[in-house]
């Protein structure tokens, strides 16, 4: 309670008012940013779904490549696939969607147990 006040009496209809608009302030705050956060995210979702209209088959196929094996972090682009043709589609989908040059891409290899004897075939790919 604010000093200013403090020596103001309240009677308990006024104090269930007070406890109840302390409790709810931060949920109707978060409400709104949540609403923020939703319209925002909406307007990102319509954007995609124009330029993927635009811009084809190709650009739409790479989306949804990414939207399903994609990582979600940010400033990167990740995607996690044990397809070695797919992979190849998004890197084409990379280079001519968004010009991204080999210099900024880097692969990583998880090479489980069972492939040890195909370790160099697969390094070599």
């Amino acid at each position: 309670m604010s000093l200013w006040v403090r020596d103001v009496e309240l009677g308990p209809e006024q104090q269930k008012r007070l406890l109840a608009r302390t409790r709810l302030g931060p949920l109707i705050a978060a409400e709104r940013k949540a609403a923020t956060a939703r319209e925002i995210r909406r307007g990102y979702h319509e954007e995609g779904r124009r330029l993927a209209r635009e811009r084809g088959a190709t650009y739409a196929a790479g989306c949804m490549l990414y939207w399903a094996e994609g990582s979600k972090a940010r400033n990167t682009v990740k995607l996690t696939n044990a397809d070695p043709d797919l992979l190849a589609c998004f890197l084409r989908f990379l280079r001519e969607q968004f010009n991204v040059d080999d210099k900024r891409v880097r692969v990583a290899c998880n090479l489980v147990a069972d492939h040890v004897e195909r370790q160099h075939a697969i390094e070599d790919f």
